[in-house]
């Protein structure tokens, strides 16, 4: 699912790039997977945010990419476990919305 992200992301960017245009113009592109499974074993957490940073220093190395993992069963498990206040976290109100349409 990563390489399946990232390929989708690639293809955005580069098809952003018009016809007479500077690689200045290329906009910032942020791939958003809502997913029905877990794929990030490492996070308890149900959202998870990724960027290009340096490795020593820690330092952005830019803003045009970024991915976003959102795993609804983390979301749903926590929610049940009374882990998450929706009321007060719109993400997780909002997905809860989605995942009663699902449902």
């Amino acid at each position: 699912m990563v390489k399946h992200s990232i390929y989708y992301w690639a293809g955005v960017y580069r098809d952003s790039l018009g016809k007479n245009m500077s690689y200045k113009e290329l906009p910032r592109v942020i791939a958003i997977n809502i997913l029905n499974f877990d794929i990030v074993k490492q996070a308890e957490r149900f959202h998870t945010s990724y960027h290009l940073y340096e490795d020593f220093e820690g330092f952005k190395l830019t803003d045009v990419i970024e991915f976003h993992f959102i795993e609804m069963p983390k979301l749903i498990r926590d929610w049940q476990a009374d882990k998450l206040d929706p009321w007060n976290d719109v993400l997780a109100r909002w997905l809860l919305l989605l995942g009663m349409v699902d449902r």
